[in-house]
């Protein structure tokens, strides 16, 4: 299963854009970008991953792990 991170840059690479491509459409730095996708912190109220994920026509999915009940 793929970080968050790793699912933005596959949608990324999908759609033909790049980090900062995301930042400009965003409307924030490269720099402050990047500090999200590194930290991760997609349930922050003060995140930027709600943008990003909707930006990208991504969205979150809760399930069990392999292998769990």
């Amino acid at each position: 299963m793929d970080t968050p991170t790793r699912a933005v840059e596959k949608a990324l690479a999908e759609v033909g854009m790049n980090r900062a491509d995301l930042a400009r459409k965003l409307k924030v730095t490269p720099q402050a970008l990047s500090r999200v996708l590194k930290v991760e912190q997609v349930a922050s109220q003060r995140s930027l991953w709600p943008e990003i994920l909707n930006a990208l026509g991504l969205e979150i999915v809760i399930q069990p792990k392999e292998g769990s009940k």
